[in-house]
């Protein structure tokens, strides 16, 4: 905790802050020098204005202009972000009403153009350039000598691209970087993922025949065929590709004395997949014989689908149509309209 300051110590302290403030020193270095907090070093320089040397005029706008010749050359918005490291929301206002590059204009950014003459080059302008065609990007160059990006770019152009991402490092040097520290976050994850589901599961226990008829009326009213007003007709038809939820109901119609050889069963699968492994597939969920398995229904595929189940586990849906199981659908409606009620209060159940 800073100790508290006399009004004297204030005022030497006062008069030498504004004597570094006149001389162009910053806030920060003040503090530093005096041995006091940035709080104190503010107090005492309160009604000082701070010198033009301080402030950063028109530093936005040197960006712009930066990134406007940028585009002008034909570089990208990804590209002029990695060289000057501002946003892609800053470009798109900035450089909006510029042309996307033409393919000409992009091939003569990849190899530079002539080189902006100065008037009286610096020798940091050498060291600039070399340092560009070692690979560096604007912004690494500009806080490396201390100067702008627009100076950084004007000392450098005529230099072509790096063929390189960020920091010195290649694109697959990045990638690794990144790909590192995600796969220890996605690790944690995934252990507590499995934790968490280990401790949920646990809380289940075995399911009562009330617990059973709850749970499959649930999935059949979200998955299976219903009965309209205008087209009446009451029978059990599910279909679905979770081997589990299938699983589920095939137990629950055994535990309501419907066994496979009452049901029709068939295999819906795009034209791209594999039928035969599929119906073995499904044959193995169900325990049933695959060669008693009804026609297939085939979807025809489409090539440029955006699915992601099309590789070898791919088993397509499978459909479970239950013969004469009008009473037995009836009573799954039953079901499902009683769960709903039990979601309404008391004094609105009735």
């Amino acid at each position: 905790m800073a100790r508290h300051r006399t009004p004297e110590e204030k005022a030497a302290f006062r008069e030498q802050a504004v004597t570094m403030r006149r001389a162009g020193i910053g806030a920060n270095r003040i503090a530093s020098e005096l041995g006091v907090g940035k709080a104190l070093v503010t107090e005492l320089l309160r009604g000082e204005p701070p010198p033009a040397s301080l402030g950063r005029v028109r530093a936005k706008d040197e960006l712009r202009e930066v990134a406007f010749a940028l585009r002008e050359q034909g570089r990208t918005y990804d590209e002029i972000q990695l060289e000057l490291g501002c946003s892609k929301s800053s470009l798109s206002l900035w450089l909006r009403h510029l042309p996307h590059p033409t393919a000409e204009e992009r091939a003569a950014a990849s190899t530079g153009g002539a080189p902006v003459p100065l008037a009286a080059a610096p020798p940091d302008r050498e060291v600039a350039r070399q340092l560009r065609e070692d690979g560096w990007l604007l912004r690494e160059i500009a806080d490396e000598l201390g100067v702008s990006p627009k100076t950084a770019f004007a000392w450098t152009t005529g230099i072509p691209v790096p063929a390189r991402a960020t920091h010195g490092r290649s694109a697959d040097e990045t990638r690794a970087m990144a790909r590192a520290r995600w796969d220890r976050v996605l690790a944690e994850r995934e252990a507590e993922r499995q934790e968490i589901q280990a401790a949920a599961a646990a809380r289940v226990g075995p399911l009562t025949d009330r617990d059973l008829d709850v749970l499959a009326a649930t999935a059949y009213w979200c998955e299976g065929a219903k009965s309209k007003p205008w087209s009446r007709r009451e029978a059990l038809r599910f279909i679905n590709s979770d081997p589990d939820l299938v699983r589920l109901f095939v137990v629950w119609l055994a535990r309501r004395g419907v066994a496979l050889e009452q049901c029709r069963l068939s295999v819906n699968i795009h034209e791209s997949g594999d039928l035969e492994r599929a119906t073995a597939y499904w044959a193995s969920v169900v325990d049933f014989p695959a060669e008693r398995f009804a026609k297939p229904l085939i979807k025809r595929h489409n090539p440029v689908t955006v699915r992601k189940n099309v590789g070898e586990e791919y088993h397509g849906c499978l459909t479970i149509t239950v013969r004469q199981s009008r009473r037995l659908y009836q009573e799954v409606e039953g079901l499902w309209r009683g769960i709903v009620r039990g979601l309404l209060p008391p004094d609105e159940a009735d």
